[in-house]
């Protein structure tokens, strides 16, 4: 018997960030602010009977992830990102404390990071289970972000975040590292870094 589950709530969040030594423009800076503000955008989405059991976090796959962003790097024409053992150990750390000692609740830990939350699944008899995400989903997610992003005028359309796809793509970006943590309540946070940190306000990201 397949059940029902209850609506999957899914919040990416980016940072944004401005160069020490650039000119900061108010009008600018109030624009692109709005346009990345943190958890403006909600996605929600329906599962219905999924098996029990869902990811475990030795299913993260470094290479995955990699090679999903950098196919998103590829459709703007930007160069391949390379694995961070450092980045991804810093993506480590702050996945486990955000799961672990934040409420699973999602903070920035500095520059240059993508932030992805998602739910439990919680079932129609009470039992939670994780969603089973993996990491084409996540960049996926952010890739999506694309339709809403204006190259032209560097903004995000009216009432959209598209910081995500814009750190994803950022053509001075060369190295990245990421990490997922499992929530005590069966939700899950990951976690990017990206280095260079991209999202600088006045700059493109390609």
């Amino acid at each position: 018997m397949a059940h029902h589950s209850s609506p999957i709530l899914i919040f990416p969040q980016t940072s944004l960030h401005e160069p020490n030594k650039t000119r900061r423009d108010p009008k600018m800076e109030s624009r692109l602010k709005t346009r990345f503000a943190p958890g403006a955008w909600i996605l929600v989405s329906i599962g219905l009977g999924l098996a029990p059991g869902g990811c475990t976090a030795s299913d993260f796959d470094p290479e995955r992830m990699l090679n999903a962003h950098n196919r998103v790097r590829a459709g703007v024409e930007v160069g391949p990102l390379r694995w961070s053992e450092p980045l991804a150990k810093s993506a480590t750390r702050w996945a486990i404390h955000l799961a672990q000692h934040n409420g699973c609740v999602m903070t920035h830990s500095g520059p240059g990071e993508n932030l992805y939350w998602a739910s439990p699944l919680t079932r129609s008899d009470g039992r939670r289970e994780r969603q089973r995400i993996g990491e084409d989903d996540v960049v996926s997610n952010w890739a999506a972000e694309r339709a809403s992003y204006d190259h032209r005028e560097n903004t995000c359309r009216q009432g959209k975040v598209c910081g995500h796809y814009t750190q994803v793509v950022w053509r001075d970006t060369t190295e990245i590292g990421c990490a997922r943590s499992f929530c005590s309540d069966q939700g899950q946070i990951w976690v990017c870094h990206y280095r260079p940190f991209g999202n600088v306000i006045g700059r493109k990201p390609y």
